[in-house]
Formats: structure tokens, sequence, C-alpha cells
């Protein structure tokens, strides 16, 4: 019997030491499928970015805490507002051209119509930046200190002149918030 027990023992073991090994393993494929998705789902509502691009995808919540605690670049928008999709395209050839890795994508419709505990927390983080959280909205962050917001509600604004301001401001904050953003695998 004891010969038994021990094989059996052995066998289970090596079942729950494979179980765990493939779901190690399921787990580090699914975040890696989730992180190279964030461009082609950007580029899927926003149709005038191309599939490889900086955008990565984060709750409101995730973006508060980044904001407390961190440095980087948030765009809040939604993909059914037409400004948006300019905003976005001007915002990503900049980044494009500074090489600024990541800019996090916040779709804040819902939290702002639900007027959700996140969204009353980020008109609590913006309040000396900003009266209202319209969008599109930009929001940078340098070691923890707001830098910079700019929200631009007139989709009239995108003419030669202010595309030109518009992408010189933003380049102000990208510069200097760039050398402390971590690469992609910090972010996540």
């Amino acid at each position: 019997m004891d010969k038994k027990e021990d094989k059996l023992r052995i066998i289970v073991i090596v079942l729950m030491t494979i179980s765990i090994f493939l779901g190690a393993v399921k787990m580090l494929y699914d975040k890696k499928e989730t992180k190279s998705n964030d461009g082609e789902k950007f580029s899927l509502e926003y149709k005038k970015i191309p599939a490889t691009n900086m955008f990565k995808y984060r709750t409101l919540e995730d973006a508060n805490n980044l904001i407390e605690n961190g440095s980087g670049y948030f765009f809040f928008c939604n993909k059914d507002i037409v400004n948006c999709e300019n905003y976005a395209l001007y915002l990503y050839e900049e980044a494009q051209d500074l090489a600024l890795n990541t800019i996090y994508y916040i779709d804040i419709k819902k939290d702002k119509e639900n007027s959700t505990d996140a969204y009353k927390k980020l008109n609590e983080l913006l309040k000396d930046k900003t009266d209202s959280i319209d969008f599109p909205l930009s929001v940078v962050v340098n070691k923890k200190e707001i830098i910079g917001v700019n929200k631009i509600t007139d989709e009239d604004y995108w003419t030669a002149d202010n595309i030109e301001k518009f992408k010189i401001e933003i380049m102000g904050y990208m510069n200097k918030i760039s050398s402390n953003m971590c690469n992609d695998e910090c972010n996540d």
C-alpha cells in the first residue's frame, strides 16, 4: 500500500505542477495578447490612427492612481465624438515625432454620464487646473505634479495655425515627461 500511495502522491504532484505551469503560461500569454491589442483596438475606434501606436487603454480608476502617484500623458475622450478623432490624430503625430512610448487612453464618457466616484475623484484632482472636465482632454503629469491640461471642445478649432499651436503646446508637455516615462514593460 505504501508504494501505491507514494506513486499516487507523485502523480498528483506532477499533475498539479503541470496545471500550475500551464496556468502561468496562459496568464503571460493573455497579458501579452492584451498589451499588443491596445494599439489595434484604438485604431479600430479612431480610424485615422494606425494599428501600431502608443495608446494604452486604462480605466479611470487606473488613471487617477497614476495621476496621483506617477508620470504620464493621459488622453480622455470617447470614440463617438468627432472632435476626439482629430485630437487623437494630432496627439499621435506629435508623440510619434518625439518617440513618446505611451499615451494612456481613457474612455470617460460613461464615467461622466454616471458621475461615478472615479469621475468625481478626477474632478478633485483637476480642480486647480480646469473648471470642468470636457473632452477631448489631455492631462500631463510629471512626478505626481500636473504640469498641463489641454482641452479643445470646438470642432472648428483645427485650422492650420491652431494645429501648429496645439502641437507646440503638446510637444512641450511631452518633452517634460518623456525622460520620466518607463518603457511599456513597467507601465503594465
